[in-house]
Formats: C-alpha cells, structure tokens, sequence
C-alpha cells in the first residue's frame, strides 16, 4: 500500500540522516525500512520507505542528499 501522505516521511529525512531509527508514520511501529538512491554528480535523487509491519511504501523524489548521506548509484 502507497502511503497517503509522504510528507509524513519527508519530515524523518533528517533524523535518518543522522542514523536514528524511525517509527512508521503510518502504524507507529519501529523498524521503518529506507533506501536511498542519487547521482554522483548532484547527489539528487530519491528516497523509498518500507514499513514491514503495515506493509506501507512512500516514495520521495527529487531528494538533495547532503555529503556523508549514503546512498547507492542511479
């Protein structure tokens, strides 16, 4: 299931950032999955979150990563 509203994730951002575990918008469970994915040359790209719990995804474009943010080629 799409989550409703992503900008419930966009506001984690920065707590992933900083290597906190988060809790899922969507059912308040721990274990809040992410992947992030960006240019080398820009380091824009995306976010995708995946709660195990309630099966929820959100998918957030167009994501500047900071530098020390690790992410995987696109």
């Amino acid at each position: 299931m799409m989550a409703k509203d992503p900008v419930k994730y966009a506001l984690l951002l920065e707590q992933v950032y900083r290597g906190e575990s988060v809790t899922c918008p969507e059912c308040k469970e721990a274990g809040l999955q992410h992947h992030f994915y960006a240019s080398r040359k820009d380091r824009t790209g995306f976010a995708q979150f995946h709660c195990p719990h309630c099966d929820t995804d959100a998918h957030l474009c167009r994501v500047k990563f900071p530098d020390g943010v690790l992410t995987e080629d696109i």
